[in-house]
């Protein structure tokens, strides 16, 4: 994310918490580290129910990456109430036992940036290409020779 596009993100976030991020990060350079991740844990999360979406990044409409800012939005907003699940290795120093991994990955993304996503389309993983699936080569030829 280039520099314009943080700036706009912390006025945005200001505008939709009532919370600054200059505030909670001392640091610009943490600020923009903090923003990068959610950025890159947005996309990892579309990429992961929807693998065509890494081939696909530089095509979207306007709609989809209006979607993804929301997401990262909303992303934004669950780690800094709830945390960083996704770095958390389970391991709890106070009562030494561990928490399962499976119950901290059900947390780690927001349920309404999640929501987005699915309901702007980015987590369908339909097929994009004809060519790339011999299933549909042969499909079309379905019903057209009948005996």
């Amino acid at each position: 994310m280039n520099q314009d596009k943080m700036q706009q993100f912390i006025s945005d976030y200001l505008i939709k918490t009532g919370t600054d991020l200059n505030v909670i990060f001392d640091d610009a350079a943490k600020e923009m580290a903090f923003i990068n991740r959610v950025e890159v844990i947005v996309k990892q999360k579309i990429c992961e129910l929807n693998p065509s979406f890494r081939s696909r990044q530089n095509d979207l409409s306007e709609f989809q990456e209006s979607n993804i800012y929301a997401a990262m939005l909303e992303q934004a907003y669950y780690m800094q109430m709830v945390g960083d699940f996704s770095a958390m290795s389970g391991f709890d120093p106070v009562t030494n036992q561990l928490v399962d991994i499976n119950e901290l990955r059900k947390r780690e993304f927001s349920p309404l940036a999640l929501s987005i996503l699915e309901n702007s389309g980015l987590l369908y993983r339909g097929v994009i290409r004809r060519n790339e699936s011999k299933y549909l080569e042969e499909r079309s030829f379905w019903g057209k020779y009948r005996g």
